[in-house]
């Protein structure tokens, strides 16, 4: 579903359990990840 919205690599931010899921998706689908910061 999002394949067709993400267009080019994404900036993941996260506090807390957005963090989490920022991190899960980015080992889960690292060709839409260009950077990742984590506030946990």
């Amino acid at each position: 579903f999002f394949r067709s919205y993400i267009t080019r690599p994404l900036v993941l931010v996260g506090a807390s359990l957005g963090a989490a899921v920022a991190i899960d998706f980015a080992v889960n689908y690292p060709e839409f990840v260009s950077s990742r910061y984590s506030f946990l």
